[in-house]
């Protein structure tokens, strides 16, 4: 019977393997420690079982001792290899201190190094399994968006993450076979950037309801409902002036590499405050000048991703264009003093308009009439 094991990685598979293990032995008596010295933990194998023929032995830290690196290795090693054989040992997600007692256990035991994290690639098919495993059907929309609402910046999700995102949805939706999208935007806890990405992908999918629900999240989920919202209207700018450069530069020069044109554009970033402010180039981590749209930006606006199609293909040229004069303009009103409310009827009204429900000429007179009350003014 194999009595070592080196078990390391995310809580769930570590937990199965322990699982299996306790399944095997039948009986055993059960001893865990968190912080022991190594001396005592030596005394405790050399014990008497007092329930039963087998012990199982969980070790989640390195056993406390004085010695320096090397004869700590030497006496663990040796504390290891004297285990009695009705004794099974288990070093839990233990790190670091020693690679000789892994590398032991590995060539005489059994050696489990599951990963802790997982590339946003690969989070979709996991979800998938643990759903299906549970007998549970989910859209692919859905399934985006719990690994979008997770990854924020980083293209590594962690795995226990994972399980308990999924595991929180398959209970609140309790028996019920269906999983709904809003039962996982009600479960799912997602930060300001990727809610506004989300509004984003409504509006390319001229989908009135969500880019509503999604600016309607974005501002409640906020402190400063201003500041927000103008952060919401700047993303929109930037964006909307990406998809006018990419489709006008694909127009004028068909046969031309629009990614490599895009990458060219550099990223600014301002120094100083008030009127010492100062533009210039903005680098990345490898001190590099900094292109202003990564090429993954780049490939989803032009090409589209599995669950959702290209958003250059959503818009024609002058749909482009006056949505960007409308957010131009309503950026502009927002810096003469307009009320809170009026901006958002208006951030309403344009959006209405990149959905196709309000027209141009009734949105850009929506903003006239606010104009002219702010001009009366004066």
């Amino acid at each position: 019977m194999i009595n070592l094991f080196w078990i390391t990685g995310n809580f769930q598979q570590r937990k199965n393997v322990i699982n299996k293990i306790k399944e095997s032995l039948e009986s055993f008596e059960l001893e865990i420690y968190d912080a022991v010295s190594l001396d005592l933990l030596t005394l405790m194998t050399k014990q008497m079982s007092c329930f039963s023929s087998n012990k199982l032995i969980i070790i989640n830290d390195w056993p406390e001792d004085s010695a320096t690196s090397t004869k700590y290795t030497n006496k663990m090693l040796a504390f290891i290899k004297a285990v009695p054989d009705n004794i099974v040992l288990i070093f839990n997600n233990l790190k670091g201190r020693s690679k000789k007692v892994p590398e032991y256990i590995g060539e005489n035991g059994k050696r489990f190094d599951f990963d802790s994290k997982m590339p946003k690639k690969n989070c979709f098919a996991f979800l998938r399994t643990y759903f299906q495993n549970n007998k549970k059907d989910i859209e692919n929309e859905s399934l985006n968006y719990i690994v979008e609402s997770m990854t924020k910046y980083d293209y590594n999700i962690e795995v226990d993450a994972l399980y308990l995102s999924a595991l929180k949805i398959c209970t609140y939706v309790g028996n019920r076979t269906k999983i709904k999208h809003e039962d996982v935007v009600k479960c799912q806890n997602a930060d300001s950037t990727f809610i506004i990405w989300t509004l984003l992908d409504a509006l390319d999918a001229k989908d009135l309801t969500k880019a509503i629900d999604a600016l309607d999240d974005a501002l409640c989920n906020s402190n400063n409902i201003l500041s927000e919202m103008q952060f919401v209207i700047s993303t929109m700018l930037w964006r909307y002036n990406l998809l006018v450069t990419i489709k006008e530069y694909a127009v004028k020069n068909k046969d031309a590499d629009i990614k490599e044109y895009i990458s060219n554009f550099v990223k600014i970033k301002s120094e100083g405050s008030q009127g010492e402010t100062k533009l210039g180039t903005d680098t990345d981590a490898k001190g590099n000048i900094a292109s202003a749209y990564s090429d993954k930006l780049i490939q989803s606006i032009m090409n589209g991703n599995y669950y959702k199609k290209a958003a250059i293909t959503a818009y024609d040229r002058v749909h482009l264009f006056q949505i960007t004069l409308l957010l131009q303009r309503l950026n502009y009103s927002m810096r003469q003093g307009v009320g809170r409310n009026i901006k958002r009827v208006i951030l309403n009204g344009i959006i209405m308009f990149i959905c196709k429900k309000l027209s141009y000429k009734d949105v850009n007179t929506m903003i006239g009439d606010i104009d002219y009350g702010l001009e009366s003014r004066v």
